[in-house]
C-alpha cells in the first residue's frame, strides 16, 4: 500500500517527467537497491569453511563420540571471521548475512 503522501508525490512527478507511475516505482526501487553495499563475501573463508566442513565429514568412526565439541568449534570460528571494515563496526566475512 502506497501512502497517500506518496501517491501523490508519485502523480506529480510522473506528469512533470511524461513517464508512467510505474516507472517511477521502478526508479525508486532500483536507487535504493544501488544504495545498499554488496555483499563482503570473501571466498578464500568460504573454501577455508568447505575444507573444515569436509575434514569432519570424512573422520573415522569413533565409537566413544566424536572428537570436538561444539563449544571448541565456536570458539574457534568467531574468533577468525570477524574482521573489521570499519573501526565502529564489525564485518562477517565468513556468514555475511547472519552478523
Amino acid at each position: 500500500m502506497i501512502h497517500q503522501k506518496s501517491e501523490v508525490s508519485k502523480e506529480a512527478i510522473a506528469q512533470q517527467a511524461s513517464i508512467s507511475e510505474a516507472e517511477i516505482i521502478r526508479q525508486a526501487i532500483d536507487l535504493h537497491i544501488s544504495s545498499i553495499p554488496a555483499s563482503q563475501t570473501n571466498i578464500a573463508l568460504w573454501e577455508a569453511e568447505k575444507q573444515f566442513i569436509n575434514s569432519i565429514k570424512n573422520r573415522n568412526y569413533l565409537p566413544v563420540g566424536r572428537d570436538w565439541r561444539r563449544e571448541d568449534l565456536y570458539k574457534q570460528k568467531k574468533s577468525d571471521r570477524f574482521l573489521s571494515s570499519r573501526s565502529d563496526k564489525k564485518v562477517c566475512l565468513l556468514y555475511p548475512f547472519c552478523c
